[in-house]
């Protein structure tokens, strides 16, 4: 049997919760909330121009935001066996962090394909990408061991 003295479980325990205290806080959302926690409202397209609205619905603040912008085109007639594919994706930024409530524009210069043909047309879609929700730090609590 292997006796410590209690310099050493000190020294570990210290070092315990300094890397607890050190590590970021991080929360995994399933896919069905993000739709709760941004909203995207009041999406446009005209004139090349994409505009619309997010709103951070959560208790935290949100930053790092990415937006999924694709335009896709969906054909008039549904029962055409072929695939809906984005023509034409990327990724927008939001500069700015959300706080709880807080709801701001976006824009951004899109290229509106041409829609001369009468079988379909084309949508812009925008969703959530990618977010992280900062989470308030809780300060590191000691406990005693007793031994």
């Amino acid at each position: 049997m292997r006796h410590y003295s209690k310099d050493s479980i000190t020294l570990v325990l210290v070092s315990l919760l300094l890397s607890a205290a050190s590590a970021s806080a991080q929360i995994l959302v399933p896919t069905e909330q993000v739709e709760k926690i941004l909203i995207i409202r009041d999406v446009t397209v005209s004139e090349n121009r994409l505009l619309g609205e997010i709103t951070n619905s959560s208790p935290v603040k949100v930053r790092d935001i990415s937006l999924m912008v694709q335009q896709i085109w969906r054909w008039k007639d549904a029962l055409i066996p072929k695939m809906e594919a984005p023509l034409n994706a990327f990724l927008l930024t939001l500069k700015k962090d959300l706080l709880p409530g807080e709801t701001v524009t976006f824009s951004s210069a899109v290229s509106v394909p041409e829609t001369d043909r009468a079988d379909g047309h084309f949508v812009t879609d925008v969703s959530v990408a990618a977010f992280t929700m900062v989470v308030p730090e809780e300060p590191a609590q000691f406990m005693s061991v007793q031994y």
